[in-house]
């Protein structure tokens, strides 16, 4: 029997260009998608969306109201879960984005009942995004987004401060480097709405709070957060 065109053009193009795994580096085989399965199968899942009193929803404990705080993945240096991180931010990898944000959807559709209205991507400043070339969290909120076949907007919360890195920074330096630098641009479409932050790493929280409290701003908004990674801190 034949194969067709479309087969023999797809192993052509894998055998010059072979499709490697995120995590270690290796070729990828059969159906594997942007990971390997051994790489799957060490990722080190946080399972907060089954704990409402989980580690990261303490974190924002006594500063902001939060429905629900969840991510999906604990983030170590040196870990798979940093090269994950560094090939979406860095290297145009949205389809990792895109696949780990369905994989939370699917998480959170899953254990809870209260589901958003609306995601919400953190947003990157204008110059920030002009030089990337995209944001990152807009990928994730479209996984999110396709899971749990609710609407994601882009458009409503903006970043029209530039801050510097918070790479470097020690924790109580990132909250002042985040304090106010973000704004909603329309409220209508929040009022009175559950809303899901979406953000691919968070470590303090510094950059999730100051959007929360932005979107608390509208009224009857109610805010939930999930992230790719939690920081080990």
């Amino acid at each position: 029997m034949f194969k067709p065109l479309w087969k023999y053009s797809k192993s052509l193009f894998n055998a010059v260009y072979p499709r490697i795994c995120a995590g270690c580096g290796t070729a990828l085989r059969g159906s594997e998608d942007f990971i390997c399965i051994g790489c799957e199968t060490e990722l080190p899942y946080t399972y907060y969306w089954q704990n409402p009193d989980n580690r990261l929803m303490m974190r924002f404990a006594g500063r902001v109201q939060l429905q629900m705080a969840c991510s999906l993945l604990h983030f170590k240096k040196q870990s798979i879960v940093q090269g994950l991180i560094h090939h979406i931010k860095y290297k145009r990898r949205t389809d990792i984005a895109l696949s780990l944000g369905k994989m939370l959807g699917r998480y959170i559709h899953a254990s809870i009942s209260d589901l958003p209205d609306l995601i919400v991507p953190v947003p990157l400043h204008a110059h920030r995004l002009k030089q990337r070339g995209y944001n990152q969290c807009d990928y994730i909120a479209q996984g999110l987004s396709e899971a749990l076949r609710v609407p994601f907007r882009t458009d409503v919360l903006v970043r029209p401060l530039e801050n510097i890195s918070q790479t470097k920074k020690r924790k109580f330096e990132r909250w002042e480097n985040v304090s106010g630098i973000f704004a909603v641009r329309d409220p209508l479409p929040l009022k009175n709405k559950h809303v899901l932050l979406v953000d691919d790493v968070v470590t303090t929280g510094a950059t999730a709070e100051s959007c929360i409290l932005a979107l608390q701003q509208t009224e009857g908004v109610r805010v939930s957060f999930v992230a790719l990674a939690t920081a080990v801190i």
